[in-house]
């Protein structure tokens, strides 16, 4: 069973969490805000400006930096970033951790989300509130597109809307428990 695990941007290790743990039980990703305090296995850089300053970093030298294909050639071809195919046709924050979900799923039976914030709450600001919406929406889309994989919600932020949490392939747990199952 192969175990994936995808870090919300801002994710804090806490006490009870173990990073090199839950290496041990599968590969980690997120954006490049994730690898500095979890040291994921694996970035997902969306946008150009970011995949830029990312390779002129170095940050393909000591993880695993996926860029999107199309900015390949304009990046003068650097080596060893691995490259994805595909974006979003809607605005919204946090596109790295969608674009991760979407390309762990593929190869993996559960995926472990963690401190991913779907809550409820709306924000009063309309723009704000659209891109929160369009966020909740990629999410939605992400879970539905891989049917067979277990998307498991790991300490929440908040309640997640019940367009998600109902889904037949979806599960909420905490960390503790979710390391007590799996080891």
């Amino acid at each position: 069973m192969k175990i994936t695990w995808v870090i919300d941007q801002d994710a804090i290790v806490r006490p009870n969490t173990n990073p090199a743990k839950m290496q041990d039980l599968g590969s980690t990703w997120g954006s490049w805000s994730t690898w500095k305090e979890w040291k994921t296995d694996n970035i997902v850089a969306y946008d150009y400006a970011k995949s830029a300053d990312l390779v002129r970093r170095g940050y393909q030298d000591y993880s695993n930096l996926y860029i999107q294909e199309n900015y390949y050639n304009q990046l003068n071809r650097p080596a060893n970033v691995k490259l994805y195919n595909g974006s979003f046709d809607t605005e919204f924050a946090n596109q790295e951790q969608v674009m991760a979900m979407i390309l762990t799923a593929a190869t993996s039976d559960i995926v472990i989300l963690l401190e991913f914030n779907l809550n409820l709450e709306m924000p009063s600001d309309p723009y704000q509130r659209h891109l929160k919406k369009n966020y909740q929406t990629a999410v939605t889309r992400a879970i539905m597109t891989f049917p067979n994989t277990q998307w498991v919600f790991v300490d929440p932020i908040g309640e997640i809307n019940n367009t998600i949490t109902e889904l037949p392939n979806v599960s909420c747990d905490t960390m503790q428990n979710v390391l007590q199952l799996i080891v």
